[in-house]
């Protein structure tokens, strides 16, 4: 973990991330998830520690992009994009979406499908979480296997098809599952 943690601080130019999950269950998130829902706006400081993060990548001209595959609007995943994806591409994360039917043809190019972390594509971390979303740990990919998901995440890049302003939309219009 520790190893992991080191990786947001030390990579050199790239860090990309795949998000599939249709719900993540964040600690740090959950009272304002909890408001969200009651129709109360998130505090002004959620995500502030990742927002830094994002900001020393900035200014030491790093890239941190992130493809986020969405199968329904959920609940969850308004708050992501209303409260969270916003302030995120202020502070300069690169943020594209994928609609999951596009998805299923890039699933063959990876022997393990799961979110992933990718640093420099030197190093790539599978991203483990159980039933209801909650992080569980990382596992480091075989360096032998990274190719393969700096393969997918040019894929996932190329194939985003949808643009955080085209994702506002949908989920400001869509009946939530």
């Amino acid at each position: 973990m520790e190893e992991y943690r080191k990786f947001f601080s030390g990579f050199r130019r790239t860090a990309f991330r795949l998000e599939m999950l249709g719900r993540y269950t964040v600690e740090s998130e959950r009272q304002a998830f909890a408001d969200y829902l009651q129709g109360n706006p998130p505090p002004q400081d959620l995500n502030a520690a990742w927002h830094d993060t994002l900001d020393k990548a900035r200014n030491d001209q790093q890239t941190m992009t992130r493809v986020r595959v969405i199968d329904t609007v959920t609940p969850y995943i308004k708050f992501e994009v209303e409260c969270g994806y916003e302030k995120n591409i202020e502070h300069g994360e690169d943020i594209w979406f994928l609609i999951s039917s596009d998805f299923t043809e890039l699933a063959q190019v990876v022997p393990v499908l799961k979110d992933y972390w990718l640093f420099d594509d030197e190093n790539c971390f599978l991203v483990e979480y159980d039933y209801y979303g909650r992080f569980l740990g990382v596992v480091q990919v075989p360096s032998a296997i990274v190719p393969q998901y700096v393969k997918l995440s040019r894929l996932l890049k190329e194939k985003a098809n949808m643009s955080f302003e085209e994702v506002m939309q949908l989920v400001k219009g869509a009946k939530v599952h």
